[in-house]
């Protein structure tokens, strides 16, 4: 599974798909100072998504999973990398790990964009590694 969460660097931390999701878009629930770009440029951080026991009306459902940084941590917000979770196959565990660029603002956020309508079931983490 790589790399364990660290709660000081979580943007979410079990996430409830049910309530928490629903067509459009979320903004993660906390800003992570990750401090100056490449300072780790030869083994750069990873974010990593978890989710577990998803479910919804439409299996395989895509969340799109937006890293945007900030110079300032509330202003300015764009799109540092995109990916793609499924949740398909996801009724016990699924694990994603996205890189971060090594050249980056130093506050970042997840966003997560989706178009189901809802989800019925799942816990979501997403965090840096």
């Amino acid at each position: 599974m790589g790399r364990q969460f660290d709660k000081q660097t979580m943007f979410d931390d079990e996430l409830t798909m049910a309530s928490g999701f629903t067509v459009g878009t979320k903004v993660g629930t906390t800003v992570v100072n990750l401090g100056a770009s490449n300072l780790n440029q030869y083994n750069p951080p990873k974010v990593r998504v978890a989710i577990r026991d998803a479910d919804s009306a439409a299996d395989g459902a895509l969340i799109q999973i937006n890293i945007q940084h900030s110079a300032d941590g509330s202003t300015g917000w764009t799109d540092l990398v995109t990916g793609e979770v499924s949740t398909a196959n996801a009724a016990s565990f699924k694990d994603y790990v996205l890189p971060i660029p090594p050249v980056h603002q130093p506050y970042l956020r997840a966003r997560y964009v989706t178009s189901v309508e809802a989800f019925t079931a799942g816990k979501m983490s997403c965090g840096i590694v």
